[in-house]
């Protein structure tokens, strides 16, 4: 791998900025598609990102469709990641209702969601790499960016040192304060399409679900909010509390004291962490949601991953949709590369093409951010909990939900 200035070309058909999910998603398919293009990234891998640590139907369908054998390298380090087989929902008035989905024989025994901290899964991702197509330079970051001769002039920093790389196209996959939003889009924070999230890892949480549940708790005290609980590897959990930022501002809410006292006081959670370790101070991120539909293209560039603002805005899951954007960018970089177009109106159909499969999401929650829910939002979660509604809509779906992630690749449709 690549990590001085001596190997870093003045020019490049492809630069990606930013080696997540996103920014090595659209790596890898560049590289299936014998496309070369450098990658670059501020950071030397390992390293943390504070998440959920949840590898989504999305995000396992990504790595099934490019390489079936990545998905069984990663079930196979069971140190590291955890098959989960379902949720378990806690209502408002603290009804558990346990929700499976359970690997299928016709899909080889696959799950349908993994967890595994991101440290690990970004640095499983980046070695994944093809070295033949991709030009990986890490510890680079891009101080600037300029318009030059019908593309975009990069100028990239390693340590004191500071190099100009030319190309026709950028995909922003530096996330939620990415250069490129700065430099060629205009970044603006709109709480009502915008969250915060606490996470914090923990020990000796009692009461887990033996067949490894995803606990999701919904408490009263928290609208447009829930708290999380997920099992992972070596007996550790990821516990979080994640809110809407409109959320936060109308109700003062201070997320920290807010997710320490539902852990000390909380009738449902209090008994579960009596004996419990922390084993980090919580640390928080934000979240741009998908629902504000963010132009996540322009004349030269696109927007992937949490840079694009594609956070699923009623879950919070962002791996598996900006895995999702870097398979449809590398579509659009190899069609934009043929006709050697690389306006903003060749590249219109991303935006579209990146968020349909988040469109149900979107809309649901586009409806109701702008309404009061205070009065009836608990009421309605434990209607549909205690009812058993949820439970038999979640578990009917989930053979579908299976079927897709393992028979059905990404397609991306250029008619529009």
């Amino acid at each position: 791998m690549h990590n001085n200035f001596t190997h870093l070309p003045d020019k490049t058909d492809v630069c990606i900025i930013g080696a997540g999910p996103a920014g090595t998603t659209t790596s890898l398919y560049l590289s299936r598609m014998g496309i070369p293009h450098v990658l670059i990234d501020k950071d030397f891998f390992p390293r943390d990102k504070i998440c959920g640590d949840g590898l989504d139907p999305n995000s396992l369908r990504v790595l099934y469709h490019y390489n079936p054998d990545l998905l069984q390298q990663i079930l196979a380090k069971t140190e590291i990641y955890t098959a989960i087989n379902g949720v378990r929902v806690i209502s408002p008035n603290q009804r558990v209702t346990p929700m499976f989905c359970r690997p299928l024989a016709a899909h080889g025994g696959l799950p349908i969601y993994i967890t595994g901290r991101r440290a690990a899964f970004d640095t499983f991702l980046q070695e994944s790499l093809d070295n033949h197509f991709a030009k990986i330079h890490m510890g680079t970051a891009v101080v600037d960016i300029v318009r030059q001769d019908g593309g975009l002039l990069l100028t990239m920093q390693q340590d004191s040192v500071q190099k100009t790389v030319f190309t026709p196209i950028v995909i922003g996959a530096d996330g939620d304060h990415s250069i490129v939003q700065r430099k060629l889009d205009q970044r603006k924070i709109e709480r009502h399409y915008y969250a915060a999230a606490l996470r914090c890892y923990y020990k000796g949480v009692s009461d887990m679900h033996p067949e490894k549940l995803l606990d999701v708790y919904l408490p009263r005290v928290l609208p447009m909010g829930y708290f999380w609980i997920f099992p992972m590897a070596n007996g550790e959990m990821n516990v979080g509390l994640g809110m809407s930022s409109h959320q936060i501002s109308k109700r003062k809410v201070n997320l920290r004291e807010e997710m320490q006292q539902l852990i000390e006081k909380d009738k449902y959670l209090a008994p579960r962490f009596a004996n419990a370790t922390p084993l980090e101070s919580p640390a928080g991120w934000g979240l741009p949601l998908a629902a504000r539909r963010r132009t996540n293209y322009g004349d030269n560039y696109l927007l992937v991953g949490d840079a694009g603002s594609l956070i699923n805005p009623l879950s919070g899951e962002g791996i598996g949709s900006a895995m999702i954007s870097g398979v449809v960018a590398s579509h659009f970089v190899r069609r934009a590369l043929e006709t050697r177009r690389f306006d903003a109106e060749s590249l219109s159909l991303f935006q579209r093409e990146s968020s349909k499969r988040l469109n149900k999401e979107i809309n649901f929650y586009r409806r109701i951010v702008h309404i009061s829910i205070d009065k009836w939002q608990h009421h309605l979660i434990n209607a549909l909990v205690g009812s058993g509604v949820a439970r038999r809509m979640f578990e009917s779906y989930a053979p579908n939900w299976m079927n897709t992630v393992y028979t059905k690749p990404i397609e991306v449709n250029f008619k529009p």
